[in-house]
Formats: C-alpha cells, structure tokens, sequence
C-alpha cells in the first residue's frame, strides 16, 4: 500500500482500508497456497488399489487444482473477484459493497471469467457424463 499511496492518497479512507484488506488476505492465501504444498505426506508407501472411482477423483481434483493455478495467473481484481464468486460463493451485490466497486464491474469480471474457465467446464463436463452431452 505505500508504494502506490501517491495514486490511492486521493480515495477516501474506507475505500483505502478495504484496499489494504483485500491485499492483505491474498498475501496469507498465497502463504498458505504456498506452504500446503510443501507439507510432509506420511502415507506416501501405501498401495492404492487401481479403482476407476479414484482415477475418477484424482481426476476432479486435478482439474480443481488447474483451475485454481488459473485463477492465480489472473489480474489481482479479476482474481479477488473470482475467488469471491466462485469459491466463496458471494453475491455479485456482497462483491461489490465489499470491494467498493460497482456491481456491473463484478458482473464483468464473472463474464469474463466464466469465458475464460469454459475449457474447464467443458472438461468437468466430460469427465462427469464420460464424453456425453445432457
């Protein structure tokens, strides 16, 4: 926050303060993205038994794992905005009022996101119905 306070000095201080909120809940996310994956795994010996429900779940889980490095990769507000929406599951009005923004800026952002996701939709799709369309 103070090494852009010359162009955030002219925002009002609420608008500041939920500013500096937002920076700093993505900082301890990306600690915590950063350190869950370096956590020891004492189960690494056990033998898995070759199950097409497990492939099935690693599969989502790795699918769920690529769309969150997505997320990750986006622009900061694209990405609060998304992980609010999708992950949080907040209101396009409760994204707004949260991050001082308009409401049809959150509806843009989602738009957008939801294009960007649909290779990821798609994949989901497939993996759920084996291939077949509903």
């Amino acid at each position: 926050m103070l090494g852009i306070w010359a162009t955030r000095k002219w925002h009002d201080r609420v608008a500041n303060r939920q500013y500096t909120v937002v920076i700093a809940r993505n900082l301890v996310f990306d600690w915590f993205r950063s350190n869950r994956r370096i956590m020891a795994l004492d189960d690494l010996e056990e033998q898995v038994a070759d199950e097409p429900v497990l492939d099935d779940v690693l599969d989502r889980m790795a699918l769920g794992r690529a769309v969150r490095a997505f997320l990750d990769r986006q622009p900061i507000g694209r990405r609060v905005v998304g992980i609010l929406y999708f992950l949080e599951e907040w209101s396009y009005r409760e994204i707004a009022t949260k991050l001082a923004i308009e409401e049809s800026t959150v509806r843009n952002q989602v738009h957008r996101l939801r294009v960007l996701l649909k290779p990821y939709e798609d994949r989901f799709n497939e993996m759920l119905w084996g291939g077949e369309r509903k």
